[in-house]
């Protein structure tokens, strides 16, 4: 039975000398030096699976990331669950087989919430304490010859179109964003640059090459940071915490809002902002917290024709899940296959990989809509 869906929006153009920095400003980061080895895995922990489906994949697996390359070929993050393997692994799905790879030696088992990748297919993974590099051959990892920032995690990480690689260091105080062609390495830090704070949590770069990053140093704070040709721009959104971010095909910029910190299950305000180039409006968003389009987002994606989706939970319903489309005018609903979303990605063929409790789903939502 089809359920009645209410949607509130606020699509008011937030005022630009409300919510950013009047002028644009550049930066020049400070150099830094990094020392480049090899990150070695348990070789005898490197399995392969042949599958055996094709709409579900290790569906053993609780998947948290995914990141999928042009070829087709993609990479997970996520723990078997099974009592006798409760491991991390990092998965190399390819030619319909799954390259399982834990970790040797490493003193604490990272949590990767981002992957990504360069045109040269080398794929770049959070988490670790430097940037860890999958370059065709094996893995690299990258650290800070000063000792300060060696043992500072990779929070986000974010390829761009010309083979830079943007990251950022998990710390209040020490943290920032670093850009590196691996030549150089340029550190950002609110010192010297326009950053607001040194806690970039996401990293977004779209078709013009320009960086987009969020910032969130407490609840209530969050701001968008634009890095275009080395001009930084800043948006003092105040934005209760962002979750993520995302950039469609016609170049508008998503972010979204995350209130699983909040003891309260039902919110009034915004989910979703947007930007056209112009300014910042809600697109989603609830008068009425009872009656609210959905509760707590816990994925996002842009689809191949730039429409949004989000995997959220719906308040009123306990803890069902479904997915949510937003065409650019509206929002429409989705069923989802019943496991709780981690993350969501899109194929070249425009097939949906949901990395879920319950393994990888493939499917096409179109067909699933409500």
């Amino acid at each position: 039975m089809k359920r009645e869906l209410f949607f509130y929006f606020s699509l008011t153009v937030l005022t630009l000398s409300s919510c950013e920095n009047i002028s644009e400003q550049t930066a020049i980061g400070s150099p830094l030096t990094f020392i480049k080895s090899e990150f070695l895995f348990n070789e005898s922990e490197v399995n392969v699976e042949i599958l055996s489906s094709d709409s579900l994949i290790l569906p053993d697996f609780a998947v948290y990331t995914i990141d999928i390359l042009k070829d087709g070929s993609a990479w997970f993050y996520g723990h078997r669950q099974s009592q006798s393997d409760s491991l991390a692994y990092i998965i190399h799905f390819i030619n319909n087989a799954a390259y399982l790879y834990t970790f040797a030696d490493y003193p604490e088992v990272p949590f990767i919430k981002h992957i990504s990748h360069d045109g040269n297919n080398h794929v770049f993974f959070s988490g670790f304490t430097g940037l860890l590099e999958y370059n065709g051959m094996g893995f690299y990892i990258y650290q800070p010859q000063d000792i300060e920032l060696r043992n500072l995690k990779v929070i986000c990480v974010g390829a761009d179109h010309e083979e830079n690689v943007w990251f950022s260091l998990n710390d209040v105080e020490k943290g920032g964003i670093i850009k590196t062609d691996f030549e150089t390495w340029s550190y950002f830090t609110p010192e010297n640059s326009p950053i607001p704070n040194r806690l970039i949590k996401n990293i977004e770069v779209d078709s013009d090459n320009r960086a987009w990053l969020s910032a969130n140093d407490y609840v209530g704070d969050g701001g968008i940071i634009r890095v275009s040709e080395g001009s930084w721009k800043v948006f003092d959104l105040g934005l209760y915490w962002i979750r993520d971010l995302v950039v469609n095909t016609s170049g508008n910029v998503y972010t979204f809002i995350d209130y699983s910190l909040s003891s309260s299950l039902y919110h009034d305000g915004t989910y979703v902002m947007e930007y056209d180039g112009n300014g910042w409006k809600s697109v989603g968003s609830c008068e009425d917290p009872l009656n609210c389009p959905f509760g707590i987002i816990t994925s996002n994606l842009s689809d191949n024709e730039g429409n949004i989706w989000i995997s959220a939970f719906e308040p009123n319903s306990g803890p069902e899940m479904f997915l949510y489309c937003y065409n650019g005018y509206e929002w429409s609903k989705y069923e989802t296959p019943g496991e709780t979303i981690f993350d969501m990605a899109v194929d070249p063929d425009g097939i949906f990989w949901l990395g879920t409790s319950g393994g990888i789903y493939k499917m096409s939502p179109v067909q699933n809509k409500l």
